[in-house]
């Protein structure tokens, strides 16, 4: 994974992605880090709840995380600078 992912993740409220940043592990590599971000629908799917609000959106990623960010990290690999995970992206 050539991505590390050690920042803060936030809910984004109008589009209901959680985006979050990679951070490139090829020194002198641009770009040295990536903005990246799961959608809405994702996080739907992984959800128990039946009206999930940011917290428990925030919850599901947090418990996927792993997932979420090898997905990003595979994107960046294939050229995407900004990836953003879908459900295509997450084997379930």
């Amino acid at each position: 994974m050539p991505l590390d992912f050690k920042g803060l993740a936030f809910y984004e409220p109008n589009s209901g992605d959680v985006r979050f940043t990679g951070q490139n592990r090829l020194k002198g590599v641009e770009p040295s880090y990536a903005i990246c971000h799961v959608g809405a629908e994702v996080l739907r799917t992984l959800c128990k709840a039946k009206n999930p609000d940011a917290r428990e959106f925030m919850r599901v990623f947090n418990k996927n995380r792993d997932v979420i960010y090898e997905a990003a990290s595979a994107k960046f690999d294939r050229g995407d600078h900004h990836p953003r995970v879908t459900i295509r992206d997450i084997i379930l």
